[in-house]
C-alpha cells in the first residue's frame, strides 16, 4: 500500500492559529455547511489530524456512521453527552442536528478545552452546549491523562 500524501493547507485559510474545516459530508437542509471545525495549525502534521482531514475533504466524513447515527437517534428537547468531547466535533454535530438538543460536552484536556471553547464561540452563538472541565469515571480519584497523539489520549496509573 502505498504511503498516504499529506494534506497542505494554504497560508490564506488560517486565522487565529486555526484552520477551518467544513467538508462536504455535512450540509444543513439549505446546502450550507452544517458547522465548521477549526482544527488549530500546530497540529496539521498529526497522523490523526490527516486522516480527520482526509476523512472530512473526501465527502465521507470523519467517523460518518457514528455520526448518521447521531442524527437518527437524537430526539427534539433532548441532552446530548458527548464524554471526552476533544475538539468538539461530535458536540457541533450534535448541535446542528435535525433536532434540537442541548449538549454537555466534558473534556479533561486544557489544551483539548481551548480548542474545543474556540469551536464552541465559533459555531453556538445560542450558548446550547455546556462544557464541562473533567474526566468521567467510575470513581473518584486522580490519574494522569497521557497524550498520544493529537486525537486520543488515555487514563494512567503512573506517569511512566
Amino acid at each position: 500500500m502505498a504511503p498516504l500524501t499529506q494534506i497542505k493547507i494554504p497560508k490564506r485559510l488560517i486565522r487565529d492559529g486555526y484552520i477551518r474545516v467544513a467538508g462536504p459530508a455535512w450540509r444543513d437542509a439549505d446546502g450550507g455547511d452544517r458547522f465548521s471545525l477549526y482544527i488549530p495549525t500546530a497540529l496539521l502534521d498529526d497522523p490523526s489530524t490527516q486522516i480527520l482531514l482526509r476523512e472530512e475533504y473526501s465527502g465521507s466524513g470523519y467517523e460518518a456512521r457514528e455520526r448518521r447515527l447521531t442524527d437518527q437517534l437524537l430526539p427534539d428537547g433532548g441532552l446530548f453527552l458527548d464524554i471526552g468531547a476533544h475538539w468538539g466535533i461530535y458536540t457541533l454535530h450534535a448541535l446542528t442536528a435535525p433536532a434540537k438538543v442541548s449538549v454537555v460536552a466534558v473534556e479533561p484536556d486544557l489544551i483539548n478545552l481551548e480548542h474545543l471553547r474556540y469551536n464552541l464561540a465559533e459555531n453556538d452563538p445560542e450558548g446550547r452546549a455546556t462544557i464541562v472541565a473533567a474526566a468521567v469515571a467510575s470513581e473518584t480519584g486522580s490519574l494522569w491523562l497521557r497524550r498520544n497523539t493529537a486525537m486520543g489520549h488515555h487514563l494512567a496509573i503512573n506517569p511512566d
